[in-house]
């Protein structure tokens, strides 16, 4: 999946960003992001997974709680039913 350009809007602020699958990319909001916990991407809410900031650039980077995503089954560690274990 590409990069595309998207409007992010981080509480009261709205800022242009690049958005690639779960990934936001785009400058860091004059007002941080204390008490920030949704993102909204081209109209779209999302709940923020993570988010990280490269000082040099002040660019933020957020990952989005993606609802329908895949979690990584935990094992029991129980042999699979019809499974030979011999």
């Amino acid at each position: 999946m590409a990069w595309s350009e998207a409007r992010i809007k981080l509480g009261r602020e709205e800022l242009d960003g690049m958005v690639n699958g779960d990934l936001v990319s785009c400058s860091m909001p004059e007002a941080g992001m204390d008490d920030v916990h949704k993102v909204s991407v081209d109209g779209k809410s999302y709940e923020i997974g993570a988010w990280q900031i490269d000082i040099r650039d002040n660019l933020l980077t957020i990952v989005l709680a993606m609802a329908g995503a895949k979690q990584k089954e935990e094992s029991d560690d129980q042999p699979v039913k019809g499974r030979d274990t011999a």
